[in-house]
This record gives structure tokens, sequence and C-alpha cells, in this order.
């Protein structure tokens, strides 16, 4: 059996609004120079990379998360050695 999920309507609205308003948006941005594009760019920077920031964040804990078991991983491999050496 399929589950359907149903959108809130004022959701659905607002993201309507907000596609609408950024498409309409860069029809205007691609008509203008790259002097005003860089510009208009400029200001919007600070939004974008609150975005870039967390997948900056995602990649930071992984690689941590990666670190970490490998050290484990020596950990263990150190303890059956060490236990090997003392039942001998």
């Amino acid at each position: 059996m399929v589950e359907i999920k149903y959108q809130p309507i004022k959701e659905i609205v607002v993201h309507e609004i907000i596609k609408y308003s950024l498409d309409d948006f860069l029809k205007q941005y691609y008509r203008d120079p790259p002097e005003i594009r860089a510009k208009k760019y400029k200001e919007l920077e600070p939004s974008l990379l609150i975005e870039s920031y967390k997948l900056e964040v995602d990649n930071t804990k992984d690689k941590l998360i990666d670190e970490l078991q490998d050290k484990m991983q020596k950990l263990q491999d150190k303890m059956t050695r060490i236990e090997l050496l003392n039942k001998s």
C-alpha cells in the first residue's frame, strides 16, 4: 500500500511564492551586465555561505568520525596483540 502524505496548503503557497520570486529574480539577474550581477552576488553571498558552512561542518564531522574509527581500530589491534603476547 502506498502512503500519500499531503503538504499543508499554506506551505505549498509559500513554496510557490518563493519559487516564482526566485524565478523572477533570476530572469532580472541575467539581464543585468556582469558588473551589476557581481554586486548583487556580493549582497547575497552571506546568505549563500550559510548553506556552504553547513556542508563544510558536515564534511568536518565526517572526517572526524573517520579518524576516530581509524584510531579505535588501531587500539583494538594493539589490544589483540597484547592479549596474544600475554597468552604465550
